[in-house]
């Protein structure tokens, strides 16, 4: 999935890059592939994870993608966008866009497990694989859109939301916490519910400052892995960690995360340093994005004002360095040669 996400970015870039040297409009079919290209994979999310979390929750993949497509089904969403109100037998159904989601199709692929894993217990076998997927569906479906999605769309907005006023009340503060942390927030999966207000920043004030603040994080996690591919003396882990380090400068963070970062901890420690000094540097400086797209060094374009370039190009130059030298440095010096 992670190979499918830095694909995403490339195209993104790539975008970008062909529209701003006026090669491409935004309204070319060429650049209606690429964007697609680059859309898509987030878009139906909830069909991808659905499928991913019927296998890590032992249910029918199969019929838990299905449950994820229902939930963008192209007519419900038409319902949505008009603003028409539904009911279920009677019930109203509050529609949201699942669009880019997580939460709502992870728990509903786990009700579902519980509920196909029930039902086959008390089913014959004769009939059990044409019954046990209607009647998971039958249940599931309904109570995805009448309970599971709502309460946890609610959940996500609410988390990004509050990220939202943490940066309105102090957005040093903001910048220490989220270059400091967020790859944790990583690490849970849970950085899929800020990409609707991060993205909702960029279509209404063409600019977003809290996606700034997230960016130092792969150049700090990239320093850390090149401070320990130096002082580390075996040549596997030297040659994991600057490998790691190239990665995490292309915006893949999850080679240093699981390859160094969390078996060494001290790496992780000191990126939190690095990322949180960086993170503070940023939002200082009022940073900001004026795109979404990819990370490290593709996220370089991102930071150009259309208007003109400002202060945020400079920013982004000063605050990477200073979360990947930090954190380099740091990791140097408290990392032993011989590591177990």
């Amino acid at each position: 999935m992670d190979n499918l996400t830095y694909c995403n970015f490339v195209f993104v870039h790539l975008n970008h890059l062909l529209t701003s040297i006026n090669l491409l409009e935004t309204t070319d079919g060429t650049y209606l592939v690429l964007y697609a290209a680059a859309d898509a994979f987030f878009y139906f999310l909830p069909v991808i994870l659905g499928f991913s979390a019927g296998v890590k929750f032992k249910a029918n993949p199969y019929m838990c993608a299905a449950i994820g497509a229902a939930l963008l089904y192209p007519d419900i969403v038409a319902l949505k966008d008009a603003g028409t109100a539904i009911t279920f037998l009677k019930l109203p159904v509050v529609l949201y866009s699942y669009g880019n989601s997580v939460f709502p199709i992870m728990v509903s692929a786990w009700v579902a497990s519980k509920i196909e894993h029930a039902v086959q217990e008390k089913l014959p076998a004769a009939i059990r694989n044409f019954f046990v997927p209607l009647i998971t569906m039958i249940i599931v479906i309904p109570l995805s859109f009448l309970v599971i999605g709502p309460v946890f769309t609610q959940i996500s907005n609410l988390l990004a939301s509050g990220t939202s006023a943490i940066y309105s009340f102090s957005p040093v503060l903001s910048g220490i916490l989220l270059g400091a942390f967020w790859q944790l927030v990583v690490i849970f999966g849970l950085h899929y519910a800020f990409i609707p207000i991060l993205i909702n920043n960029i279509t209404t004030m063409g600019k977003d400052p809290i996606n700034a603040i997230l960016s130092v994080t792969v150049f700090a996690l990239a320093g850390a892995a090149l401070g320990f591919a130096v002082k580390v003396k075996n040549k596997e882990k030297k040659a994991l960690g600057f490998s790691a380090c190239v990665t995490g400068l292309l915006g893949i963070t999850e080679p240093i995360i699981y390859g160094v970062a969390l078996p060494y901890r001290k790496p992780f420690a000191m990126a939190f340093i690095g990322g949180g000094i960086a993170g503070a540097i940023t939002a200082a400086m009022g940073t900001c994005m004026y795109g979404f797209g990819g990370g490290g060094v593709f996220a370089a374009p991102m930071f150009l004002n259309p208007a003109g370039a400002d202060i945020s190009i400079v920013a982004y130059g000063i605050s990477s360095a200073v979360a990947f030298i930090v954190s380099g440095v740091l990791t140097f010096l408290v990392m032993k040669k011989d590591i177990k």
